[in-house]
Order: structure tokens, then C-alpha cells, then sequence
């Protein structure tokens, strides 16, 4: 029986050097010669193509989960590391409540219970708060490790997703 990954790493080959000529013919589109109108549908072709590839990653990523069972990671022989982690999706946050419960958080950890003295000046503070959060989501992981519950300051999904995380040797 052929090893079905050389069969997908094979396709992938031929797809990549479509991609190429694509890429290609990409570089034409700043011709004069080419209208505005033709450049935006050729866009949008692309943009379909990016659409279709992220909808057969997402059902590989299911299938290599699924297959993963129970095993957090996965190291290939190439030293590629695959890295499973389930989470649920977050909306709805509220920043502003969250951010006083964090800040009022690093100032607590700065303090010397002894002496009462506090360590933390605004500009701490505010590099500390990076640590828990990013500018478009708060870190949940870094802010339960200082006692913070995130679901607490945002609306969270019922229903939880898996990725899969690749990380290339280096």
C-alpha cells in the first residue's frame, strides 16, 4: 500500500509550482495594459484559492488531532514538532474591566509584604501588561498563572477547538 503522506507531499509539489506560476503571472498585474477591473477579479480568484487551501488545512488539521488521540505532541524525524492544544473561542472581552483587575495584579506582586513598599511604577506596569496580553487577544495562559480567570471578562464558546501547532527545526 503507497504511504498516503508521499502521495499529499507529491500533490503539494505540483501545487506549489502552480503557485509559482501564479506568483508569476501575479508580477503582471502592474501593467498598464491590465485594467483595474481585471486586476480586482484576478485578486479575488486568489483569494478563493487561499479560501479553499485554509479549508483543506483545517480538515487535515481535524483528521492529524483526531489521530493524535490523547498525545499532546508529535516530533518527527526531522525534528519538526507538532504540538496539539484544545481552547475555545473568546469574544465580547472587557478590556477595560480586565485590564484594572491586571494592573491592580502587578502592583500587588510588587509589593514587599514587609516593608509595604511598592515596586511597580506606571512604566512597569504597563511592560508587565504585555506579558498578558497581545493587541488583538489577552494571553489566557499567563493571565491564569497569576490567579486571573479570563472567562470571566469575555464571552466564551460551548463548543472547544483543537489546532495544531507546527514548529520547523530551526
Amino acid at each position: 500500500m503507497p504511504n498516503e503522506t508521499s502521495k499529499i507531499a507529491s500533490i503539494i509539489e505540483d501545487v506549489t509550482a502552480k503557485l509559482m506560476a501564479i506568483d508569476a503571472e501575479t508580477k503582471n498585474l502592474a501593467s498598464d495594459s491590465v485594467s483595474v477591473e481585471s486586476a480586482c477579479s484576478d485578486l479575488c480568484e486568489i483569494n478563493r484559492l487561499k479560501l479553499d487551501i485554509s479549508v483543506v488545512y483545517d480538515s487535515a488539521v481535524a483528521i492529524v488531532a483526531e489521530k493524535m488521540a490523547e498525545l499532546p505532541e508529535i516530533v518527527l524525524a526531522d525534528g519538526t514538532k507538532l504540538e496539539k492544544r484544545t481552547s475555545h473561542d473568546r469574544k465580547s472581552w472587557r478590556h477595560d474591566d480586565l485590564a484594572e483587575v491586571v494592573s491592580r495584579r502587578i502592583v500587588q506582586l510588587s509589593t514587599n509584604l514587609d516593608t509595604g513598599e511598592v515596586g511597580a511604577t506606571p512604566e512597569i506596569v504597563g511592560k508587565e501588561m504585555l506579558k498578558y496580553l497581545q493587541p488583538s487577544y489577552w494571553r489566557v495562559k499567563a493571565l491564569s498563572g497569576i490567579g486571573i480567570t479570563a472567562d470571566e471578562y469575555c464571552e466564551v464558546s460551548e463548543e472547544s477547538k483543537t489546532s495544531v501547532i507546527v514548529r520547523r527545526p530551526k
